[in-house]
């Protein structure tokens, strides 16, 4: 049994499309669970009722918890091994739950579990994104499944972040007492992976996209990239995760910490993007993150 923890915070039309996504899974082995954070926006509790499916729980917070917070009061409401983390404004394909079983029963000591996503828009629309096609080129082959573990993994994940982390289902009974970093808002999920590869745990990704990501303007992704709060988690984090890795000995890892590659290339494809839609403040700004990364390498 597989359990969909919805950390819900706004956008009732969006979560109508998450719950639907779950019912038409090719297997009944799952279990729903709303977890409403601070109850901002009326209607949550009627929406979930009205489906008349006693396998949907609305668990609604009596304080607002702030995303990372929320994330994890999911993994404790999860009364079930296996959960995943379904963003309120995506969708799963009919096969991501019969997926997940399979691959925990197949791999038994792994703590997490990934899949491929299709990028869709707001309307539910298959859409190109280049950040998440170049991805592609920097993910491990996932053929017929990809083990991420130790010093190797961290590395591929510094180098670019290719797990989706929406699509990862964990199993509790190898996180035990692990859990987001609050002190996050938006690199939360690679802290965490990192954390468990530090930790000797495993990670199995999986070549099925069996996850649909909407990608739109009011996502909290979006949010941060253009406040560019976004890059400056990253920045902080790499700096952490480089002091880290020298502690381990892992010297190749610390290198391409402190160097964040991926950070300078995202910046950069941003910032001619601001610039051509006329935005030069902002392309300013970005650009000027770029240099600080280069003068602290």
């Amino acid at each position: 049994m597989l359990t969909l923890a919805i950390p819900f915070y706004r956008n009732l039309d969006y979560l109508r499309l998450t719950i639907n996504s779950v019912r038409e899974q090719s297997t009944p082995n799952w279990r729903l669970i709303v977890s409403d954070d601070g109850c901002v926006e009326p209607g949550v509790r009627e929406l979930v009722e009205s489906f008349g499916d006693e396998r949907l729980t609305y668990a609604p917070s009596e304080t607002s918890l702030g995303m990372v917070q929320n994330w994890n009061r999911c993994l404790e409401l999860s009364q079930t091994d296996l959960v995943t983390l379904l963003h309120a404004d995506d969708e799963l394909s009919p096969n991501y739950v019969e997926t997940m079983l399979a691959a925990a029963d197949q791999h038994p000591s792994a703590a997490a579990f990934f899949c491929r996503a299709q990028i869709i828009d707001g309307k539910g629309r298959d859409v190109f994104s280049m950040p998440d096609y170049v991805k592609r080129f920097l993910e491990p082959s996932l053929s017929p499944y990809a083990e991420l573990k130790g010093e190797k993994a961290i590395l591929q994940l510094i180098r670019g972040n290719f797990i989706f982390c929406p699509s990862v289902c964990y199993r509790k009974s190898v996180l035990e007492e692990r859990r987001f970093n609050p002190s996050w808002k938006m690199v939360q999920d690679l802290e965490f992976t990192t954390r468990l590869l530090f930790d000797g745990k495993s990670i199995i990704g999986l070549p099925e996209r069996a996850y649909r990501y909407r990608r739109h303007g009011e996502n909290a992704s979006e949010t941060y990239t253009k406040s560019q709060l976004r890059f400056e988690e990253e920045m902080a984090l790499m700096q952490q995760l480089a002091q880290k890795a020298a502690q381990f000995g892992y010297q190749r890892v610390s290198r391409a910490a402190r160097q964040a590659n991926i950070i300078k290339l995202h910046l950069l494809y941003r910032s001619m993007i601001d610039v051509s839609g006329l935005r030069f403040q902002s392309a300013y700004r970005q650009l000027c993150m770029v240099h600080k990364l280069f003068i602290q390498n």
